[in-house]
């Protein structure tokens, strides 16, 4: 066991030894500095070795439980003012950690702590702390002060308001809660403004979706989806309702069976014909038509319908229109896009595929 004067000694042999007196680069002595705890700006992490802190330590806990509480409370201020708000944490708890009978002392410590969280963003934390200083204290304006900032914080504004009430109650001069009842009414009506815009936001999509589905259902389209998504290039595009002109833009899939490519159209309007968009999308050859033969006017459109159970194609000319697709009591959208074949009319593969159809 060691007295006070082993432990002072201890500490000053290890600032001594610390060799902070003359380090060849200014780096260096304010490495050395950061080391030494007058000089230290954040706690040792877990495993680092500090000989001097540690003595330091030493006489931090030197004394009566309310000594050692002092000390660190103490410490914690100087974090505090030095903008070190989880090392001020800290200090605060190891002072209460230490359970003295000091009433004032230990109220003084949660709600010191209480502010540490607050900057720390912790309001929850902050709402605990000031509640066990209002056991011990229940006049503590500090205590009402901070809980109503926290619950300020978490828009829980009735709180707020009550805690800066009670408050007043305590001390009907304090000013840092007059404000606060302002900044909470600010927030407020904030909080409600934006709550406003965000069910305006709501309605108006649901808005939108009963219109488009109305759209569809005067359409007679009739949409499946599966939930695994038909193409990883649609999922951030979707059936579209322009209400100027009451038409509908629907992404469509080209396939191409025969060489397993595809393309993705994401706005076909329904008044588009097909020839339209199989000349855009062929008008320069594919790099995997190495025979030439993809030309636009060689090309039959086809969809698949399954009215009975069984698939079954369906041929488009090119002078029709997606919306004269509708019509027809086999088409589907599935997962929010409209799929078609496209296939070399005449050509060997296309015959051989239009019999896996006849099947």
């Amino acid at each position: 066991m060691t007295n006070d004067s082993d432990d002072e000694d201890a500490f000053l042999r290890a600032v001594a030894n610390a060799n902070i007196s003359g380090p060849k680069d200014l780096k260096s002595k304010l490495a050395e500095l950061e080391r030494t705890p007058l000089f230290m700006t954040a706690l040792p992490t877990d495993g680092q070795e500090n000989v001097a802190f540690e003595a330091m330590q030493a006489l931090l806990y030197d004394g009566s439980p309310e000594e050692i509480a002092t000390n660190f409370k103490n410490q914690g201020n100087e974090a505090f003012k030095e903008r070190r708000y989880k090392d001020a944490r800290v200090f605060y708890s190891r002072g209460l950690d230490h359970k003295c009978d000091d009433i004032d002392l230990n109220t003084t410590l949660l709600v010191n702590r209480a502010a540490a969280h607050i900057e720390l963003g912790n309001y929850r934390q902050v709402l605990l702390d000031c509640a066990a200083a209002l056991k011990l204290s229940p006049k503590n304006v500090k205590a009402f002060y901070r809980s109503a900032r926290a619950c300020t914080a978490l828009e829980r504004f009735e709180e707020a308001v009550d805690c800066c009430e009670r408050g007043l109650e305590i001390d009907p001069t304090n000013d840092a809660l007059k404000r606060e009842l302002e900044v909470i009414e600010t927030k407020r009506g904030e909080a409600v403004k934006h709550q406003e815009a965000k069910r305006a936001q709501q309605l108006e999509i649901q808005a939108q979706d009963q219109a488009l589905s109305d759209a569809l259902k005067a359409r007679n389209i009739r949409s499946i989806e599966t939930g695994s998504g038909i193409h990883p290039a649609a999922e951030d595009h979707h059936i579209l309702l322009d209400p100027a002109t009451n038409t509908l833009s629907i992404p469509v899939l080209f396939l191409y069976p025969e060489y397993s490519q595809s393309d993705f159209i994401a706005a076909f309007n329904e008044n588009d014909t097909f020839g339209e968009h199989i000349h855009t999308v062929f008008d320069d050859p594919p790099p995997w038509d190495a025979k030439k033969e993809y030309l636009p006017d060689k090309l039959d459109v086809y969809f698949e319908t399954r009215n009975d159970g069984h698939p079954k194609l369906v041929r488009i000319g090119h002078d029709r229109v997606l919306k004269d697709v509708f019509r027809h009591d086999g088409f589907r959208i599935v997962d929010g896009v409209a799929s078609f074949f496209v296939v070399v009319g005449g050509s060997m593969f296309a015959k051989q595929f239009r019999k896996l159809y006849r099947k």
